[in-house]
C-alpha cells in the first residue's frame, strides 16, 4: 500500500520523460524503495503520463557491490532483458550478445537498437552507495556511464541516504568518484510524509484493516510518530490492536521503533547529537555560526528536526521522548558517583 509523495512523483516523471537523470536522497527506512516499486506500476505510469515505451529497470546496488565491471554490464543487461520478458515485449538478441560479450561497445549496440525500437531505458540503482563503494570499478565505468545518458534514450535514477556530493567525498578513491557521471544529476529530496498525507494514510489503513477509529485516535497516532511511513505503519498496528489504550499503543510503538531510533542515534555525529539534545537553542546558535548551520540542515535531511515557522522543533512525540531518554542517560552517565558501563 502506497500513499502521498504526490508532487515528488510528478517531478520525478517529468525529469524522466525529458531524458534527465535524477538523485532521489533521504534518510534510511523514509520509503525511497517503495517510491521506486510504486512509480514503476503500470497504473502509475499511466496517470504521470509516462508512455510504456519507458522502461523501468530495477537493480539493488547491495547485489553489485563486489562485482567486476563486466559482471555489472551483464547484471544491467539481464534486468532490462528481463524487464521486456515481463512487459510482453519482444526479446532483443542484442542483448545476448551482452550477456555472452559483455563489454561497452556491445552494449551500447543493445541499447542503440532499443532505442531504435522507440523504447527508452531508465535504469533505477536503489541504495547507490554500495555501487560507488565497489572497488573494482574505475573511473572509466562511470565515465562510461555518463556517455550513454548522453548518446542514448537512457536515464539513471538513484537512490542514497546521502547527496552525490557527498558520496563522492566519501569514498577514498577520490579520483574515481571525480568522474562528470556525478553532475548529470537532479537532486529530489524524499522527506517525512506531510500533515496531510499522514493522515490519509491513518485513515486508508483504518479502512483496509476494517476497524472503527475515531478522530481523537487519529489525531494521537499522528502527535505521536509524526509522518514518517515507518513510524505510522507500526504506531497503525498497535492502534488497531489496542484502539482504547492510549497508553499500550504509545509504550508498543516506542518498543517497535527503539532499535530504528538507536541506530539513527549511532550514525549521528557529536555535534548532531549537541543539536539534538538542544532543540531550543539551535535556532540562535545555527544563525550565528555557519558550520552549525550545516549541522541543523543535515538534521532536517535527515528528518531528525522539522522546521515550522522558523523554528525546527522534533518531529514527533516518540522521536522527542527518545533524545529526551539519551541524555538523561549522559546525565546519569556523568553525574558524581556514577559508574562507567562495564566497570
Amino acid at each position: 500500500m502506497f500513499y502521498g509523495r504526490a508532487s515528488e512523483l510528478t517531478e520525478i516523471s517529468n525529469f524522466l520523460r525529458g531524458n534527465q537523470s535524477v538523485s532521489i536522497v533521504g534518510p534510511h527506512e523514509i520509503g525511497k524503495t517503495s517510491l521506486m516499486m510504486h512509480l514503476m506500476q503500470t497504473e502509475s505510469k499511466a496517470s504521470l503520463g509516462i508512455g510504456n515505451e519507458h522502461l523501468f529497470a530495477f537493480i539493488d546496488c547491495h547485489a553489485l557491490s563486489g562485482c567486476l565491471q563486466s559482471e555489472l554490464i551483464t547484471f544491467l543487461c539481464k534486468a532490462v532483458a528481463n524487464v521486456l520478458h515481463t512487459s510482453d515485449l519482444e526479446a532483443e538478441p542484442a542483448l545476448k550478445d551482452v550477456i555472452s560479450n559483455p563489454t561497452w561497445f556491445t552494449f551500447e549496440v543493445a541499447l542503440h537498437k532499443l532505442n531504435l525500437r522507440g523504447l527508452k531505458i531508465v535504469l533505477i540503482l536503489d541504495d547507490f552507495e554500495q555501487l560507488t563503494q565497489n572497488l573494482q570499478l574505475d573511473l572509466h565505468f562511470y565515465n562510461a556511464l555518463r556517455s550513454l545518458a548522453g548518446r542514448f534514450q537512457l536515464a539513471y535514477l538513484t537512490c542514497s541516504t546521502q547527496p552525490l556530493v557527498a558520496i563522492t567525498n566519501f569514498n577514498d578513491s577520490k579520483t574515481v568518484l571525480s568522474s562528470p557521471f556525478f553532475n548529470i544529476f537532479t537532486q529530489i529530496n524524499l522527506g517525512l510524509l506531510s500533515e496531510a498525507e499522514a493522515r490519509e494514510m491513518i485513515r486508508k489503513r483504518k479502512e483496509a484493516a476494517g476497524v472503527i477509529v475515531s478522530s481523537q485516535l487519529e489525531d494521537f497516532i499522528y502527535q505521536l510518530v509524526g509522518g514518517h511511513p515507518l513510524a505510522l505503519q507500526v504506531a497503525c498496528s498497535q492502534a488497531w490492536d489496542n484502539p482504547q489504550d492510549l497508553r499500550r499503543i504509545e509504550a508498543q510503538t516506542r518498543q517497535e521503533l527503539e532499535p530504528h531510533f538507536h541506530n539513527y542515534w549511532r550514525n549521528l555525529s557529536q555535534a548532531e547529537r549537541d543539536f539534538l539534545q538542544h532543540p531550543f537553542e539551535t535556532r540562535m546558535r545555527a544563525d550565528s555560526d555557519p558550520s552549525r548551520r550545516i549541522v541543523l540542515r543535515d538534521l532536517t535531511r535527515k528528518c531528525l528536526l522539522v522546521q515550522i515557522d522558523g523554528s525546527y522543533r522534533y518531529p514527533s512525540k516518540a522521536w522527542a521522548d527518545f533524545v529526551g531518554s539519551q541524555k538523561n542517560e549522559q546525565l546519569l552517565l556523568s553525574s558524581p558517583g556514577s559508574v562507567e558501563p562495564g566497570n
